[in-house]
């Protein structure tokens, strides 16, 4: 969580995913956070305009969305997993 805010910080004065990627190479253990991470992260403060990590609730796993999942499956199984998780509403991971 703490890597999280401050990407978003150096985010915030650098104004460049790239710049933020060369900061975080620089000076810090961790691992350098992909672009469309760091974008996200951003889109999900700037939505809540607070400080916190917006993220998508996942599901529990029940029987009863296991369920829901084979019977969209086995409607249509050409679409992917990820549209039909849309489609039940349920988390795709």
């Amino acid at each position: 969580m703490q890597i999280r805010i401050e990407v978003v910080e150096a985010f915030i004065r650098l104004n460049s995913v790239i710049a933020v990627q060369r900061f975080f190479r620089q000076g810090h253990r961790h691992r350098v956070p992909e672009r469309r991470t760091i974008v996200r992260w951003v889109q999900g403060t700037w939505k809540s305009g607070k400080q916190e990590i917006v993220t998508t609730p996942r599901t529990v796993r029940t029987p009863e969305n296991v369920n829901r999942a084979r019977a969209e499956m086995q409607r249509s199984p050409q679409r992917s997993e990820r549209r039909h998780s849309l489609t039940i509403q349920i988390s795709w991971r």
